[in-house]
């Protein structure tokens, strides 16, 4: 039976369009002069999309190299929910730990399909046998992480609102694409 990649790029490229879209939606000019509930109900809805970017993110990117049927959802589902909660967390406590929270999570979420205990045993496999292709894509993550920091503060400053959160976050979620996969093969090679 033929492998298709369809779906997961298809699914991929919503995930990226998509949730640059509803993202966006929350960061509309006036937002931080609403009543304190709707601030929470909008930074919550960002939250849940943001989720849902990741795990999709991260299924359609696994599902390339193998059949999608066979990529389970709930523990990148798992795993993505914790990355996020640990990774806002450190934003708040001690923000250079969400960098490297962030940098594991790269490892971590290419292997969750596998299951909840196997996806950091396999993050620590894959930097064991490849030690030098994981601080070079380390240090990939890094520079596109400050790159595109400073090309949200640019359009931030000549695109606004919803235009400029959407090419903020399509840049993100491309820059997230293209790093899980290279992660995924990463992971893959041995």
């Amino acid at each position: 039976m033929k492998r298709s990649r369809t779906l997961p790029l298809l699914v991929a490229a919503a995930a990226i369009v998509v949730g640059a879209l509803l993202q966006a939606a929350t960061a509309v000019p006036g937002l931080g002069r609403v009543a304190p509930v709707w601030f929470v109900l909008a930074a919550l809805a960002s939250l849940l999309v943001l989720w849902g970017q990741l795990s999709s993110l991260t299924w359609a990117i696994t599902a390339l190299d193998r059949d999608a049927a066979s990529v389970r959802v709930l523990p990148i589902a798992a795993w993505s929910g914790i990355t996020l909660i640990v990774v806002g967390v450190l934003l708040v406590v001690f923000p250079p730990g969400a960098a490297l929270a962030g940098l594991a999570a790269l490892f971590i979420l290419p292997g969750a399909s596998a299951g909840m205990g196997r996806a950091v045993g396999g993050a620590g496999r894959t930097i064991r046998r490849h030690p030098w292709r994981s601080v070079l894509l380390a240090l990939g993550a890094v520079i596109a992480l400050v790159t595109l920091a400073i090309a949200a503060v640019a359009s931030g400053l000549f695109l606004t609102g919803f235009l400029g959160g959407a090419a903020m976050w399509i840049a993100f979620g491309t820059a997230a694409a293209v790093l899980l996969a290279a992660a995924a093969r990463l992971q893959a090679a041995r």
